[in-house]
């Protein structure tokens, strides 16, 4: 079983690849067959289709570069980490990733969250949802 470390870095390689075959292969070796996608905007059920995902965010962004920021926490099968999405040298957004893995040590489930969480100051809100889908 492959660490969780090599595991998430190999899920960042397909981010990162140049083509969708190169994220397929990286995909199929960090990922379940199953591998649940769940992000604000789009949602997946496969590598086939989450290398899609990934290479139809390329297109729009071609020089783009996708990067964990923090250490990996976790316990048992379920971690988080922070990343951020840079283009032409220069931050787009961030974000935190929550996966779980499955018994071979491989992502199973995968959701993004977009932007830095916020501390709850006194007066501010204590929930802030997402915009899901364009809505």
């Amino acid at each position: 079983m492959k660490s969780i470390t090599t595991i998430v870095a190999r899920y960042f390689e397909a981010w990162n690849a140049a083509t969708e075959a190169q994220a397929l292969a990286a995909l199929e070796d960090a990922c379940a067959k199953d591998v649940a996608y769940t992000d604000p905007g789009h949602e997946c059920a496969s590598p086939r289709s989450l290398a899609a995902h990934i290479h139809r965010t390329r297109q729009r962004a071609p020089a783009y570069r996708v990067n964990v920021v923090s250490t990996i926490d976790g316990y048992g099968s379920t971690f988080r980490y922070a990343w951020i999405f840079e283009a032409d040298g220069q931050l787009r957004f961030s974000g935190l990733d929550v996966v779980t893995t499955d018994a071979a040590g491989r992502i199973e489930t995968i959701t993004s969250f977009f932007g830095e969480l916020q501390h709850a100051d006194e007066g501010a809100p204590t929930l802030r949802l997402q915009p899901r889908f364009g809505g």
